[in-house]
């Protein structure tokens, strides 16, 4: 999960400044899905925000929760590694 952070945060980015929301929808939606998996619940729910939106092409709602989305995302990335070193 920590390990493909820059990758996966790049990508999510690039498809939420071209405003792709297919794209995007499906990157949130596998971030959704890791971090579930690794208990983190809450970056779970925020992506799930973000895929619901851009699944129905509210825009507005995903520029308003993209900022917050990827602030968790990092936040969370940083707890992994602090907890690994």
């Amino acid at each position: 999960f920590a390990d493909g952070y820059d990758e996966k945060a790049k990508e999510i980015s690039e498809d939420y400044e071209k405003e792709n929301l297919e794209n995007y929808r499906t990157r949130v939606h596998a971030l959704k899905s890791t971090a579930k998996m690794i208990g983190a619940m809450s970056l779970s729910e925020m992506a799930l925000g973000q895929e619901t939106a851009a699944k129905e092409g509210n825009l507005e709602e995903v520029k308003s929760g993209y900022e917050p989305l990827m602030k968790a995302y990092k936040e969370c990335v940083d707890v992994i590694y602090t907890c690994l070193q």
